[in-house]
């Protein structure tokens, strides 16, 4: 992710909640689209570029000590076009998860819940019918 995400992102520094400085990323405006939500409209990407939150180059480089999907179900989504995390590296999420079920989004970017929500909202309501 972060060798596809490195062209496109701008450091900022910040301070966190516990007063530590650390580095939040922002994607470029111009790159925005191309590396995030290639398959939405351009005007729909310019809104969600102004208004983005901020990820953390920590996430980069932190350790995680528990993983949800070692006890939980877990289901997923592929979006086979997405620049943020390859395909296959998503596939591979999902099958270490042993997820029950997965579903492609054929031209999906990385916000696949926006551009294909009928394929988002069907999986949801697949897993709420398994679990509930």
């Amino acid at each position: 992710m972060r060798l596809i995400m490195s062209g496109a992102t701008r450091p900022v520094p910040c301070v966190g909640p516990d007063g530590a400085t650390g580095t939040d990323l922002y994607l470029d405006a111009d790159k925005f689209r191309a590396a995030f939500a290639a398959d939405l409209p351009t005007a729909t990407t310019r809104l969600m570029q102004a208004t983005q939150r901020p990820f953390s180059a920590a996430c980069f480089t932190d350790t995680t000590t528990a993983v949800a999907w070692r006890t939980i179900p877990s289901w997923g989504l592929v979006a086979d076009t997405d620049k943020a995390i390859p395909p296959a590296l998503q596939r591979f999420f999902h099958d270490r998860a042993h997820a029950r079920h997965v579903v492609e989004a054929r031209g999906a970017s990385h916000v696949a819940m926006i551009s294909h929500p009928r394929s988002a909202a069907r999986l949801i309501e697949q897993a709420a019918r398994a679990t509930g």
